[in-house]
């Protein structure tokens, strides 16, 4: 096929792409290493559940660490769920988690003392730290 005609093939390629027909000569220019489907990218997050007395807050988890005996867990999580903890509602548990797998599960008696942390970042979303001194 020559130039001109690879040419025109591309035209009417470009004039209707969501129902493209080509031929062999235009795939191996548009395709040269015959790599066939390419599929994109999957991302995965990794979500969270801090579950209390009487209603749970999800989010997705944005890190997690223990320093000087105090374990903490930061999530991203819908604003309007992190001001219900300015009740005082006992935890129960935490759970992380990413499609079928879950990475882990803390339960709590409900005399679990904890510290939270809010930072507002816009009108829907904020970041949120719990805090809980490490067991001695």
């Amino acid at each position: 096929m020559s130039d001109n005609d690879n040419e025109k093939e591309w035209e009417r390629i470009m004039d209707n792409p969501d129902n493209v027909m080509m031929s062999e000569a235009l795939i191996s220019k548009v395709d040269p290493y015959d790599l066939g489907d390419i599929e994109p990218t999957m991302h995965v997050s990794v979500d969270c559940e801090i579950t209390f007395a009487g209603y749970s807050i999800v989010g997705t988890i944005l890190g997690f660490h223990t320093v000087d005996g105090v374990t903490s867990y930061t999530a991203l999580v819908p604003v309007t769920e992190a001001f219900r903890l300015l009740g005082t509602s006992p935890i129960s548990s935490i759970k992380i988690y990413s499609l079928e797998k879950t990475f882990l599960v803390n339960e709590y008696p409900d005399d679990t003392r904890f510290d939270f942390e809010v930072e507002v970042q816009d009108g829907e979303n904020a970041v949120l730290t719990i805090s809980f001194p490490t067991s001695t």
